[in-house]
């Protein structure tokens, strides 16, 4: 991208490497990129940013050289593992819907987006719903509760 911008283009060059990295570091969506190893057997950590940290109750020093599967144990279970694997094959990208995850560490509601990026990164673009998701159940559950009372009201007539 850079040979197309001219080489005298330096202020172009800094907007694109220092406006990345805030852009990543900002962004409320979490964002996890791993390089694939052993041919896509494996996916380890090379960086995280502030919004991935926070939902995932993770530390960028602590997760980084890491393998995925090892900071997310319950990953192949809820079948994103296999998306990543997917991609990584096929470098089609791919959403992921709203599916709960669960270790011994953590429970949430995550949907995901996950491409491709060069030929040995993936990208995993994720939120949090967890709170849209247990407000949901709530909501359903006292629906559920009120159909039961007239369901009874109507009974008693």
């Amino acid at each position: 991208m850079f040979d197309q911008l001219g080489p005298d283009d330096e202020l172009t060059k800094k907007l694109f490497s220092e406006g990345y990295k805030d852009i990543f570091d900002n962004i409320n969506s979490g964002i996890a990129i791993y390089r694939g190893v052993n041919n896509g057997e494996d996916f380890i950590f090379v960086d995280i940013n502030k919004a991935g940290s926070k939902f995932s109750k993770v530390e960028k020093t602590d997760v980084f050289g890491k393998s995925v599967t090892d900071v997310f144990p319950g990953i192949k279970d809820m079948g994103l593992f296999a998306v990543f694997q997917d991609v990584w094959y096929t470098g089609k990208a791919m959403d992921f819907p709203l599916t709960k995850y669960m270790d011994e560490r953590i429970t949430q509601w995550v949907q995901n987006h996950v491409f491709k990026l060069y030929d040995e990164f993936i990208v995993a673009i994720y939120d949090d719903k967890t709170d849209q998701k247990l407000s949901e159940m709530k909501l359903r559950a006292r629906i559920m509760e009120l159909e039961k009372k007239i369901e009874d009201l109507e009974g008693s007539k």
